[in-house]
């Protein structure tokens, strides 16, 4: 009874020292892999050059106070010649560059910089092009702890960000030209890919975009029709659950030839 007793104490022993070594292990990872990003994300933004851009030959008449985001595309692709675009997002922390690589797993572990690292970096569906929208475009990159990433897309749940704004601006700017939108729908769902299609004949357009309507947390008030192009956002909520944010696309600004 005593010897069964001690092996029953020794395994329990072993289990809690493989826990905890492997709990640390993860713990140092995640701590280095966090310091690495932030780094990378003072350096990209230290020395990207990004500038505002007043409203000239818009792809509508409507004039407001938006102002485009254009950003030295060429230069980052020195460093990465898979970026394809910036984006940044009002009232959250995004503010990235964007890569595309020829499937949605390698950047789930790849920094900008291509070195391995569990944070991941922001990217496109590789099926989607920028450069000729498809009706929905798909981003999508984790959601860290310390709102690095798409780790601040679920402020926009926070019903006093809304509230306060009304308004939340998507801007992205590619070689080829700068584009603002606007986002209709907020929600985090339980994990599921039925927003991940990138195109539909009319009819089933229609049909997601009112469904994706009914999802949001709020009502907000855009109408949007079977021209629309959208652009979608997908992060981690927790590890059963997503978060994902639809804009409008609002304007479109052609970039002068460099």
């Amino acid at each position: 009874m005593k010897k069964k007793t001690q092996k029953i104490k020794l395994v329990l022993l072993v289990i809690f020292l493989t826990t905890f070594i492997c709990s640390t292990y993860k713990m140092i990872s995640w701590y280095f892999d966090n310091k690495k990003t932030n780094d990378l994300i003072k350096e990209l933004n230290k020395n990207t050059i990004k500038i505002e851009k007043k409203q000239e030959n818009v792809t509508d008449n409507k004039e407001d106070d938006s102002k485009f985001l254009e950003v030295d595309i060429k230069s980052l692709k020195k460093i990465n010649e898979e970026t394809v675009a910036w984006i940044q997002v009002e009232n959250t922390n995004i503010d990235y560059p964007i890569v595309k690589h020829k499937d949605n797993k390698y950047y789930l572990n790849h920094s900008f910089d291509k070195k391995y690292n569990e944070a991941g970096w922001v990217f496109l569906d590789h099926r989607n092009n920028l450069e000729n929208l498809d009706q929905n475009t798909i981003i999508y990159a984790h959601g860290r702890v310390d709102k690095t990433m798409f780790g601040s897309l679920k402020d926009l749940l926070e019903k006093d960000v809304y509230e306060k704004n009304q308004k939340i601006e998507l801007k992205l700017s590619t070689e080829k030209a700068n584009y603002i939108f606007e986002m209709f729908s907020v929600y985090h769902i339980p994990t599921t890919n039925d927003y991940t299609n990138i195109s539909w004949n009319e009819k089933d357009y229609k049909k997601f975009i009112e469904k994706i309507k009914k999802r949001s947390s709020y009502k907000i008030p855009i109408e949007l029709d079977s021209n629309d192009k959208i652009i979608t956002l997908s992060t981690c909520y927790n590890v059963e659950e997503k978060v994902v944010m639809h804009a409008r696309l609002k304007k479109m600004q052609l970039r002068k030839e460099q």
